[in-house]
């Protein structure tokens, strides 16, 4: 562990909460999926795809994207969802490696553990999301992120997908509500306000 200090405070929005009331009443007597929504054998998963398109090099997209300071500047809040407050690195080196681990300090004070698993420049970022100490552990044990990045005669073509994995079969009805209600807009306002940042100051 190379730093104790949280970085990059913001004040906390008042529209960022625990999921706790929307688990609530999307668990409440739910029972055992039917087949037709889960088959056996079928993937337990939610996942969730946004894209844009921005009017910039595609080596500058990626990095800004990769930068750790990112989440903090750009995840806002959004329904239920809180938003990135810093992170605390739990590897030597930066932020720019497979292999680099760190401790992400959400809004309302809870965390989450985030592990870069693929860093291929200009290309292609992936990580893994775990120990979720806000709501959404009650549905979902890990969730993965991956962004790629593609040059087009626009700009930079961007898509950045969320898959999480529900703990068990009846859960995953719950967890897709959430992915696709708070967590799909939540990554799309990210989303934008990534590509305005890099817009402006190109």
């Amino acid at each position: 562990m190379t730093t104790q200090r949280i970085i990059h405070d913001r004040r906390r929005r008042s529209g960022s909460a625990s999921l706790g009331l929307l688990l609530m009443a999307t668990t409440a007597g739910c029972a055992e999926p039917s087949p037709s929504e889960a088959p056996e054998g079928s993937p337990r998963q939610a996942r969730a795809t946004v894209s844009t398109t921005v009017d910039a090099p595609l080596g500058e997209v990626f990095d800004y994207v990769v930068d750790r300071e990112t989440p903090a500047r750009d995840l806002r809040g959004y329904g239920r969802v809180p938003g990135v407050r810093g992170d605390v690195q739990l590897t030597e080196g930066g932020w720019d490696h497979p292999g680099a681990r760190r401790v992400v300090v959400l809004e309302d004070g809870t965390t989450l553990r985030e592990d870069i698993e693929v860093l291929e420049r200009p290309a292609r970022f992936e990580y893994r999301v775990h120990d979720f100490q806000f709501a959404i552990n009650k549905l979902a044990s890990e969730g993965r992120g991956e962004w790629t990045f593609a040059q087009t005669q626009a700009g930079t073509r961007v898509t950045w997908t969320y898959v999480f994995a529900a703990k068990r079969r009846a859960t995953l009805p719950a967890l897709r509500a959430v992915v696709s209600k708070h967590f799909e807009p939540y990554m799309q306002n990210g989303l934008d306000s990534i590509r305005a940042h890099i817009e402006d100051d190109s």
